[in-house]
């Protein structure tokens, strides 16, 4: 897909969602100036536009020659500049909430003297109550070019999120992909009493077999839980989780997985607390018999014929995810989220049985100057072949923001990301072997709400 056929997809502002129907906020830690002063609470109708634009020096591990895949235009290195945009609309009413949120990136690179596109996302969200304190959603999205070997890195996320996400500073090259997403949810019963929670998320990432004839991803999930919320501290849940995944190289595989979780929250002081999260349980990955034998002939039993079309072999596995949150006020807010399972990836040609951490962290050192810090290692190997040593990728950010006023600031950043695919080369045929990347950035934002309707929505 050429360049004029990206900027047309990227005019199609088919986007974001919502968290129950609520209005949204400016994801930012809570006294700081940039941002406040027009939020989406409580408010009708609502229209946020946001505007990046920044200078950087890239500095890369110089295989640019070494991918088959696409342009590679994004492993040169030198001075760059990107201009990332995004809107955020919202229509709230007494029953319903309509959310769509759209963002664009596209960066120069002064050794080739181009602009390429980088990243485009859309998502829509239709929420609408229901008798018995319950609600339904309706979420769908789309993409082009979006980040691959990040998604390994866990993160908080909630029935609001966005069904697909672009991360522009994760793009390793130019691969002509689009990503399409879709999910339908229904809580029934209030969320502070006994509930059920059932959902259906659907997703397919083609790409453009013009350089690589790259295998196509489509995955789905359906998944049905019950939550008791024993307390305003102390809640627990069970869960069961269906998913496939559908691969051009590997076949079609699928898996089945229950889970019991426990929240707790721990008032620190009036205003401080403390979040633990803990979801454990047993998962059942069912995988082509060809595929698995193909990956480790010495399982294939000898003098036999090659096991039929439809034959599975079940794997065994534990998985896990656990979250700490600490919330100090306006002065620091933390995170720490650990992942453990198996994980469908756009441009790998096998599911990954993947271990990975994340830590995030953010505050104000006055009411202008805000910090924010993060950091992420990810471990992954074949779900077919796990007696390998696994692909390994880390993630360093740290960034500084000042705000100039409400809707203007300036803001300096640093970026590392770094992997190895060791022996799970197989993994990404067409990705190099060890990709390293350093980043230093500065740039400003701006943020404006030409649409914010007061009144009541309920």
């Amino acid at each position: 897909m050429h360049f004029t056929s990206s900027i047309r997809l990227a005019m199609v502002l088919v986007m974001a969602s919502a968290d129950a129907l609520l209005a949204q906020g400016t994801g930012t830690p809570r006294g700081f100036l940039f941002g406040t002063g027009g939020g989406d609470v409580n408010s009708r109708n609502s229209l946020s536009i946001f505007a990046d634009m920044s200078a950087s020096v890239v500095s890369d591990s110089g295989l640019a020659g070494a991918s088959p895949i696409g342009d590679a235009d994004f492993l040169v290195h030198g001075l760059t500049s990107q201009l990332t945009t995004s809107a955020d609309y919202a229509r709230a009413r007494r029953r319903t909430l309509l959310t769509a949120n759209g963002s664009t990136s596209f960066r120069y690179f002064s050794s080739l003297d181009r602009v390429s596109p980088v990243s485009h996302a859309g998502n829509l969200s239709w929420a609408v109550r229901l008798p018995w304190q319950s609600i339904m959603r309706l979420s769908s999205g789309v993409a082009y070019t979006p980040a691959y070997l990040y998604e390994l890195f866990p993160a908080a996320s909630a029935d609001g999120d966005p069904i697909v996400a672009a991360n522009a500073d994760y793009r390793i090259f130019q691969t002509n992909s689009y990503t399409y997403g879709g999910r339908a949810a229904v809580r029934v019963g209030s969320d502070k009493n006994l509930h059920v929670i059932t959902s259906f998320e659907r997703s397919r990432t083609e790409f453009d077999q013009v350089v690589l004839t790259q295998p196509d991803l489509s995955t789905s999930e359906a998944r049905v839980q019950l939550n008791d919320p024993i307390s305003p501290n102390l809640s627990w849940s069970v869960d069961y989780n269906h998913s496939t995944g559908t691969y051009g190289v590997a076949g079609k595989t699928y898996g089945d997985r229950v889970s019991g979780a426990v929240e707790y929250s721990y008032a620190l002081s009036r205003t401080h607390r403390l979040r633990f999260h803990l979801d454990v349980g047993p998962g059942i990955l069912h995988v082509p018999a060809d595929s698995v034998f193909a990956s480790l002939p010495s399982l294939a039993p000898p003098g036999q014929n090659p096991p039929d079309a439809g034959q599975t072999i079940r794997l065994y596995q534990i998985e896990s995810n656990a979250t700490i949150d600490v919330d100090l006020g306006r002065r620091l807010l933390g995170s720490v989220n650990y992942r453990r399972g198996i994980e469908y990836l756009a441009l790998l040609t096998q599911p990954v049985f993947a271990d990975a951490v994340r830590a995030d962290m953010s505050g104000l050192i006055t009411r202008r100057v805000e910090w924010s810090a993060s950091g992420g290692y990810a471990t992954g190997t074949s779900a077919l072949n796990q007696t390998g040593g696994g692909l390994r990728t880390t993630t360093a950010q740290f960034r500084s923001r000042y705000a100039l006023s409400r809707s203007l600031a300036a803001y300096a950043e640093y970026l590392h990301y770094w992997y190895d695919l060791r022996d799970q080369a197989l993994l990404a045929p067409g990705l190099p072997h060890l990709f390293k990347r350093y980043e230093v950035r500065f740039g400003g934002m701006l943020i404006v709400r030409p649409i914010n309707t007061k009144g009541r929505t309920r």
